[in-house]
């Protein structure tokens, strides 16, 4: 019986009244509902009355996570030069898809982050909304366009704190990081949320003072030591967004080796 499906399997013993014992078990090997393995062997003989017992594949082994894409950035302790890695459930196991070189912030990766601390936050956080001037090359990705008025909130001090805003709206005495600017003339082509603290459009969650406008960031020029993003090249940017598939709730894992 191995190698057949469930259904195959039980009409060989259409004739023989016996009874079949089915026991189940994940497999990378073996689809789903294919009979792995059997407790007679073959050319035994079955009568009326025997048990027999077929070992089914349940599929591949699912996924632990929530997610089952997952971009990884580690760099060494103190360090602002990373890797990125861009991995997929496949058949019970994560499998790379894709890597770059990436920087992050200039004291490192680390837990003790905050506000002007340079440090981007250690940890695994959901993959937000990507901002760009222009479109991107992923239909299913939420996407949020900006004009040169589009900023982020990094004022500690204000409720808008972490959120996105247009800074036309905002009091003078706030502040605020002009990322419209950025991505309008051309110094960014997309820069990716990463909601450690909170998704950027409300302020349900956020704590002031730990890190705003913390993104991955395509950049135009030379990839440097930030103030606490994860700087990528504007080439390797569209590649990722190329890969990046919403349906698997991707997830950036930020650590230090």
């Amino acid at each position: 019986c191995v190698g057949m499906r469930v259904a195959e399997a039980t009409a060989c013993f259409e004739d023989v009244f016996c009874t079949i014992r089915f026991e189940h078990e994940y497999s990378n090997e073996f689809a789903e509902d294919i009979v792995m393995s059997q407790d007679r062997p073959i050319g035994d003989t079955v009568a009326s009355g025997d048990t027999v017992t077929l070992l089914v594949s349940m599929g591949p082994v699912p996924c632990p996570y929530e997610y089952s894409q997952k971009l990884t950035v580690g760099a060494s302790s103190g360090s602002s030069y990373a890797d990125m890695t861009l991995y997929e459930w496949r058949n019970g196991d994560w499998e790379a898809i894709f890597s770059c070189d990436a920087t992050v912030g200039r004291n490192g990766i680390g837990t003790n982050y905050g506000e002007g601390k340079k440090i981007t936050p250690q940890g695994v956080f959901k993959l937000g909304v990507a901002l760009s001037a222009n479109s991107i090359p992923n239909e299913e990705w939420p996407y949020y366009q900006v004009t040169k008025s589009t900023c982020v909130v990094d004022d500690v001090n204000s409720r808008l704190y972490n959120t996105i805003q247009n800074k036309n709206d905002l009091p003078g005495s706030v502040s605020y990081d002009s990322i419209g600017r950025k991505l309008t003339n051309g110094t960014n082509n997309v820069l990716i949320y990463i909601e450690h603290n909170g998704d950027g459009f409300t302020s349900d969650g956020v704590v002031a003072g730990k890190c705003s406008v913390i993104t991955i960031c395509g950049c135009s020029s030379s990839i440097k030591p930030t103030f606490g993003c994860v700087d990528i090249s504007t080439s390797n940017m569209t590649k990722l967004l190329e890969l990046l598939d919403y349906r698997q709730n991707p997830h950036i894992e930020l650590t230090v080796w």
